[in-house]
């Protein structure tokens, strides 16, 4: 071989080596597990709140800490998906926030919403929106906690996603653009479109790439859009479970997310990360030593 043509070769197993590790590296992206894992909420007497869902919504207490103030992590009866209880007198609780429903909620899943709805209201819930059927067949329903957290509860005609008992279905935001946040989430957390409304709503439902559970994003005119910009983590975020959060961090930053809390750990060894996302959502990414859920 002269030694143009060498030359030559080894430019093109320079560049063939190159390409092929770019490929790699976007796989690995692709690929990675990104699942929703919980919903932090800052809420006054942790300690009944905790016991309210357990008993009622067949929730199961995941780990519980003691000091400074009681806090929980509990999961749904599917196991996929938790709220972590949280209270601290620094930001406001979810009951100060005063939140419409429609422009924020947790919903739920049931087989029978008639039966929930007659055990909540015993158990002290307050109805918001009574149980209406919709042109799909689904029926729904929204209550407020006696904690003033707004709880949406539906009963599928058909499911979007498989799992059984009472387990978390979504949360949803009345947003400026829900087709924009909706594909800023496909884009950068490898999330997937389950359905999708028409005008003037354009309501979407979007569900991390596991299925744990989905964003419900919508437009609707005369409810309020949340100003996200002034909502601290301290009082209500959405956390994802991660296998690479350094990976992670490296492209929401080039999505234009936001660092509030770099990379830390905890010291349980657990790592963490909180963003705020392109409208100013507080969300957490958080690589686990031992997973919570499965």
């Amino acid at each position: 071989m002269n030694y143009k043509l060498k030359i030559i070769f080894l430019a093109l197993v320079f560049y063939i080596a190159h390409i092929s590790t770019h490929a790699q590296e976007v796989d690995t992206s692709s690929k990675a597990t990104i699942a929703f894992e919980h919903i932090g909420i800052n809420i006054e007497d942790t300690k009944a709140a905790t016991e309210w869902y357990t008993k009622n919504l067949n929730m199961k207490i995941i780990r519980e800490n003691m000091t400074p103030y009681y806090s929980a992590f509990i999961a749904d009866s599917a196991l996929s998906m938790m709220i972590e209880l949280n209270y601290n007198k620094d930001f406001p609780a979810i009951s100060e926030l005063n939140f419409n429903y429609d422009s924020f909620h947790l919903a739920f899943c049931v087989d029978n919403i008639n039966l929930i709805k007659e055990r909540l209201l015993n158990a002290g819930a307050t109805i918001l929106s009574d149980i209406r059927k919709t042109e799909s067949g689904d029926q729904v329903l929204v209550l407020r906690d006696p904690w003033g957290l707004s709880i949406q509860f539906v009963q599928r005609a058909k499911p979007m996603l498989n799992k059984k008992g009472i387990y978390f279905e979504h949360v949803a935001f009345n947003v400026e653009d829900s087709r924009a946040i909706s594909k800023w989430y496909v884009d950068n957390l490898n999330m997937v479109v389950m359905r999708e409304g028409k005008a003037p709503s354009y309501g979407m439902f979007v569900a991390d790439n596991v299925k744990n559970m989905m964003f419900e994003f919508y437009q609707h005119k005369d409810s309020l859009v949340i100003d996200f910009k002034k909502l601290n983590h301290g009082s209500l975020h959405i956390a994802f479970s991660v296998s690479d959060i350094k990976l992670t961090k490296e492209r929401i930053l080039k999505a234009k997310a936001e660092v509030v809390n770099d990379i830390y750990n905890t010291p349980s060894g657990d790592s963490v990360l909180n963003v705020k996302d392109i409208n100013g959502l507080p969300i957490q990414f958080v690589n686990r030593v031992n997973p919570m859920i499965k």
